[in-house]
């Protein structure tokens, strides 16, 4: 999954929440490392924080994401990895209540200008709805309205609905919209299957719609 890019001070630790762990609980198991400005990486001062829904992977949280909150203090994690988990938020597609609760509630835990690092099945892909545990189609767009500064951009031409999502997340990139990566079937037969990026915690909070006419 790549490096985590951070350059720590002796005393520093990264805390990394992975959402739906499943049985990778380990920084090695994730590929996951710290960058030092010098290029070496390092893994010790990684404090992985596991989550799942299920218990008996034995996590370190059990939480079901969109319908309970996360058990951890306001602004107390350095990155998020969400691998193949934002696609079975909520019930249904167009669940707004959980996938708005877990947004608020994901913004709550993570520190100022802290990454979430995700990847997940492409609205187009075969992978979409092919597992039926899958309840929502993901595209770049879908991050739109998790951005308080898309809201004022569009706020004159009423293109997004007022939706006054109490977070605001960005991409500091555009989002790799890539080949299949783990199916050789599946990528002779789609040119696209994952969509992959990052999103930057911004805080403090400055709502669209408090601003001065």
């Amino acid at each position: 999954m790549g490096a985590v890019s951070f350059t720590p001070t002796e005393t520093t630790v990264v805390d990394v929440l992975h959402l739906g762990c499943g049985r990778k609980k380990t920084p090695e198991a994730l590929g996951l490392s710290i960058v030092h400005a010098d290029g070496s990486t390092d893994t010790r001062q990684i404090h992985l924080i596991n989550l799942d829904m299920n218990p008996h992977v034995q996590p370190d949280l059990v939480c079901v994401l969109g319908k309970q909150t996360i058990d951890l203090p306001d602004n107390s994690v350095d990155f998020v990895i969400a691998l193949h988990v934002l696609e079975h938020i909520g019930d249904h597609q167009g669940d707004m209540a959980a996938w708005w609760l877990f947004w608020t509630d994901l913004y709550r835990v993570m520190k100022p200008d802290a990454r979430l690092q995700f990847e997940c099945p492409y609205y187009s892909s075969l992978w979409a709805w092919a597992d039926p545990t899958h309840v929502r189609a993901i595209s770049e767009f879908t991050f739109l309205y998790l951005n308080q500064d898309a809201y004022r951009s569009n706020k004159a031409q009423g293109a997004m609905p007022d939706y006054r999502p109490p977070f605001d997340f960005f991409a500091p990139r555009d989002l790799d919209i890539i080949p299949d990566h783990t199916n050789e079937g599946v990528r002779a037969k789609e040119a696209v299957s994952f969509i992959r990026g990052h999103l930057v915690c911004r805080k403090p909070l400055r709502p669209y719609w408090e601003d001065r006419a």
